[in-house]
């Protein structure tokens, strides 16, 4: 009887690895602690925008979804990047993402309809530039100024619903000083919807 329970459980877990597999669920982490039993499920970060045109636009959004025991988060990771012939002053550099606690993420769905988000807490983030000498990869005059920032927002049951229900096509997203506007390319649509699934 030990045996033939040992064996229908290993038939579980197997088919369920199946199943997140079938699912396209790709994780950073997914491990489910042997004491308290709280599962941690962390998913692979995605981009949002074509990634070859990301060398010709500043802001680029990449996004993954974190669950611990239940409570889930949108990670929003913000990356800047310009590149110029001339060294950029040190006031350009400064606050390239800069986002206020409670400031809104907005997502529209493939009905048009918006769900919006609220920042967790304050993310300010200034940039650095590297100098054409210091880029190893290929012969280059330019000054390359780089930033990057993870923006957190809280899952609430109906967010979650409406997030994980149909494709996001558009976000915008609320910065203390300008607004940015992001069209989700037509193979990541349901990126975010099969994120928040894959944590579920």
């Amino acid at each position: 009887m030990k045996i033939l329970l040992v064996f229908f459980l290993a038939i579980g877990a197997l088919v369920g690895a199946q199943n997140a597999s079938a699912a396209g669920c790709k994780y950073q982490e997914n491990v489910t602690d042997k004491f308290t039993k709280v599962v941690t499920r962390w998913t692979k970060w995605n981009e949002l925008m074509n990634g070859w045109s990301r060398n010709f636009r500043e802001y680029s959004p990449i996004i993954s979804v974190h669950s611990v025991d239940g409570d889930v988060q949108l990670l929003l990771k913000v990356e800047y990047f310009i590149q110029e012939s001339r060294e950029p002053a040190g006031i350009e550099t400064e606050d390239v993402i800069y986002v206020l606690e409670a400031a809104p993420l907005l997502i529209m769905a493939a009905d048009k309809s918006v769900t919006k988000l609220q920042a967790i807490s304050e993310v300010r983030t200034d940039a650095y530039v590297v100098p054409p000498e210091e880029q190893h990869t290929h012969d280059s005059n330019m000054y390359y100024t780089k930033a990057a920032a993870v923006i957190k927002y809280s899952l609430d049951e109906a967010t979650i619903k409406a997030l994980s229900s149909q494709p996001a096509i558009k976000l915008r997203l609320s910065m203390a000083n300008k607004e940015l506007d992001f069209d989700v390319h037509k193979k990541s649509v349901d990126d975010l919807r099969s994120a928040i699934q894959c944590v579920m």
